[in-house]
């Protein structure tokens, strides 16, 4: 699987990230080409460090240093929330212009849960008839980053992303794959914006909306 490298300077590389490809090794032996950090390496020619995570069906911004020192600067940039986190996501149901959902997340069911903010602006909404059923395209914006933090808000909300099989509905969500041919979880890391650590500029490594999500609009 080809790489596309979307940002790349002396200390940091950042990559459009498809789906179904994993951010590092998981419990299951994957061929390298299917793991970003370990194609990410074999195409530089060098160790790359990790910086965040997306989840494996979600797509889009994916940053990494390329040295432990980059990687101990951007990781307080992270932990202190000071990087600008922006993501799309195509649901079931028209939601509101604005809204917020403030709902603790735990990792795990014995972990007490912890605060969880994402703000979430509606971009655009249509309807498919043949699947009578309103959709919307929503501007996400997490001030923390608990995992699985955007899906499962909007999931409590009622709006669950399409084609997310672990918190939506599996028969609307198969209904929407074949009404529409669209087969993937329709979540994406659309914006990542901070202070460079070395350079002090105001970097922004941003994408467009892919067109598997725009044409649902057309």
């Amino acid at each position: 699987m080809a790489l596309d490298i979307i940002y790349e300077d002396e200390w940091l590389v950042a990559i459009n990230k498809p789906v179904s490809m994993l951010v590092h090794p998981g419990r299951e032996k994957e061929p390298d080409d299917q793991i970003a950090m370990k194609a990410l390496r074999n195409h530089l020619g060098h160790y790359v460090y990790i910086l965040h995570r997306l989840d494996r069906p979600t797509s889009g911004v994916l940053l990494f240093a390329k040295n432990q020192k980059a990687q101990s600067k951007l990781s307080i940039i992270f932990q202190e929330r000071q990087i600008k986190k922006r993501y799309f996501a195509l649901v079931r149901g028209v939601t509101p212009d604005k809204f917020k959902v403030d709902l603790p997340i735990n990792r795990a069911h014995d972990e007490i849960p912890r605060p969880s903010l994402t703000d979430f602006k509606t971009l655009e909404t249509t309807r498919i008839e043949e699947l009578n059923e309103s959709f919307s395209l929503l501007d996400c914006k997490p001030e923390t980053g608990r995992i699985h933090q955007i899906r499962k808000h909007l999931e409590s909300e009622g709006h669950a992303i399409m084609g997310d099989y672990l918190y939506g509905d599996i028969e609307e969500n198969n209904a929407f794959a074949e009404q529409t041919g669209i087969k993937r979880m329709m979540l994406m890391s659309r914006l990542l914006a901070f202070k460079h650590p070395y350079t002090d500029e105001d970097i922004r490594i941003e994408l467009s909306c892919p067109e598997e999500f725009t044409k649902v609009f057309k």
